[in-house]
C-alpha cells in the first residue's frame, strides 16, 4: 500500500477519534408513515394553499435508501422519524401531530423531480429533500414555482439555493455549508502547504458545481491547478486520469467525489504506487469508505462538519444512540437532525401558514445544533439561504482501515 505523506502544518491540533459503526439504521420505505402517534395514510390529503392539513403537519422526505448514496439518505430518513416521534411523543406541534410522507429517490433527478411533483400534488407543509446536488438542482425549482418549503440538509451545489441571474430561491434552504464555501476552505487549506495542487471531479451537478466553484476561487486568490480532470461518477477505472496526475509531479489531490468514486480513486492509488494525499470533501464521513476503500482509504482527509466536542452534537448523538441503537457520529445524520429541528421550530412559531413559516426559517440566527465546530452554527437571511458557513468546518485524517479519524484542524 502507497503511504500517503502530508506535509505538517504548523500549529495544527490533532485530536484522534475512534470511529464507531455509522448508519444501520432501518432505512424509509416507498410508502407513506406516519412518526409517533399520527394516524398513517396512503391517501393523500386535498391540496391547500395552508398545507396538507390544518390537523396535521406533513412533511414530504425525499432521498436515496437506495444506491451508491444510500449511506447519505438513510441518515435523513433516520434523522426526520426520530424527530418527529419524539415530537409527536410530547403533544406534537401546538397539539397538531406531524406525518411524513417518504420516497426514496435513488439519487436520481428523474426520480426526484416526479417525487416532489407528487409532494406538491398531495399539499405537503414542506419538504426535506435530497442530500444529492443532481436530486436537489432539479427538484428545487419547482418547489420553488410552487411555493412549498424545500430544504435540503447537504446537497451542495451553489445553484440550489440561488438561480441563474445570482437572486436567491425564496423558498430553497440548505442547512449545511455550500461548495463555494467549501472550495474557499479547500483551496486555502491545500494551497497552505502545498504548490501543486490537483482535482479530480466527477461530472454529475455535484462534482461539477464544486469544480466551477473551486475554478472561481483559485481565479480569485491567483492560483491554478497542475491538473484538472474530470470522469463520469461510478466509472470502474480511472487510470488515465490518475496517470496524467501524477504526471503533472501533483502534491495533492482534490477529489469532488461521492464515496464509492473516491474509494475507486484510492485503490487506483494504490495500484498505481501512487501516494499523493487525497483531500475530501465532507461527503466521505462515516464508515463506508474504509468498507469500499479498505487499507488504501487510510491517510485521506477530507473537510467535516461533525464535531464530537460539541456539546449539542454530543446531546444529538445520545439521543441517536438511545432511539436508534446506534451512535449519530458524522455531518450526514447531524445536518439532517439540524433540518428537522429547524422545520419544527418554524412550524411552532407560523403554525400552517406557508409564507410565515418561510419567513421564521429564514430569520433563523447562530441556531448551535449538531452540524460544525464547536460555537458555529445555522443563520440565514434574505440575501444568504445557506446555512452553515466557513467557521464550522473542520479536517478529518482517516488513520486506521477500521476509519478511526484524528482531527487535523
Amino acid at each position: 500500500m502507497a503511504i500517503r505523506t502530508w506535509r505538517l502544518m504548523a500549529g495544527v491540533a490533532v485530536v484522534t477519534l475512534v470511529a464507531a459503526g455509522c448508519q444501520s439504521g432501518s432505512t424509509a420505505s416507498d410508502n407513506s408513515s406516519s412518526a409517533g402517534s399520527a394516524q398513517s395514510s396512503d391517501a393523500a390529503p386535498a391540496p391547500t394553499d395552508s398545507g396538507a392539513s390544518d390537523g396535521e403537519f406533513v412533511i414530504g422526505v425525499a432521498a436515496a435508501a437506495t444506491g451508491p448514496s444510500a449511506a447519505y439518505g438513510e441518515a435523513e430518513f433516520n434523522a426526520a422519524q426520530l424527530i418527529a416521534d419524539a415530537v409527536n411523543a410530547n403533544g406534537g406541534i401546538n397539539g397538531q401531530q406531524i406525518r411524513l410522507i417518504t420516497r426514496d429517490d435513488g439519487g436520481d433527478a428523474d426520480k426526484a423531480v416526479a417525487i416532489t411533483q407528487e409532494f406538491i400534488s398531495q399539499g405537503v407543509d414542506a419538504i426535506l429533500g435530497s442530500a444529492n446536488s443532481g436530486p436537489a438542482l432539479a427538484a428545487g425549482p419547482l418547489a420553488e414555482e410552487a411555493g412549498v418549503l424545500y430544504v435540503t440538509a447537504m446537497a451542495a451545489n451553489p445553484g440550489i439555493t440561488v438561480d441563474d441571474q445570482g437572486n436567491v430561491r425564496k423558498w430553497v434552504f440548505r442547512i449545511a455549508q455550500s461548495d463555494n464555501t467549501n472550495a474557499e476552505f479547500l483551496a486555502d487549506y491545500a494551497f497552505a502547504t502545498n504548490d501543486r495542487v490537483a482535482l479530480l471531479s466527477d461530472t454529475s451537478g455535484y462534482g461539477s458545481g464544486g469544480r466551477a466553484a473551486l475554478q472561481e476561487y483559485l481565479g480569485s486568490i491567483g492560483k491554478e491547478l497542475v491538473a484538472d480532470e474530470t470522469y463520469e461518477s461510478g466509472t470502474p477505472d480511472l487510470t488515465a486520469q490518475l496517470q496524467k496526475i501524477a504526471a503533472a509531479d501533483a502534491d495533492v489531490v482534490i477529489t469532488w467525489s461521492i464515496i464509492p468514486d473516491v474509494a475507486t480513486i484510492a485503490k487506483g492509488m494504490d495500484s498505481l504506487g501512487l501516494d499523493i494525499p487525497i483531500l475530501g470533501l465532507p461527503a466521505l464521513d462515516g464508515n463506508t469508505i474504509c468498507e469500499l476503500a479498505g487499507p488504501a482509504a487510510v491517510g485521506i482527509r477530507h473537510l467535516n462538519t461533525w464535531d464530537p466536542d460539541k456539546p449539542e452534537a454530543a446531546a444529538a448523538s445520545a439521543e441517536w444512540q438511545q432511539t436508534l441503537n446506534e451512535p449519530l457520529d458524522n455531518y450526514f445524520g447531524a445536518s439532517s437532525y439540524d433540518a428537522m429541528k429547524l422545520l419544527v421550530s418554524a412550524f411552532e412559531a407560523a403554525g400552517h401558514d406557508r409564507e410565515a413559516v418561510r419567513s421564521a426559517l429564514e430569520s433563523t440566527t447562530n441556531h448551535i445544533g449538531a452540524l460544525g465546530k464547536v460555537g458555529s452554527g445555522v443563520s440565514f437571511s434574505a440575501t444568504s439561504h445557506d446555512g452553515l458557513g466557513k467557521d464550522g468546518i473542520l479536517v478529518k485524517e482517516i488513520t486506521d482501515e477500521a476509519c478511526a479519524r484524528q482531527i487535523i484542524n
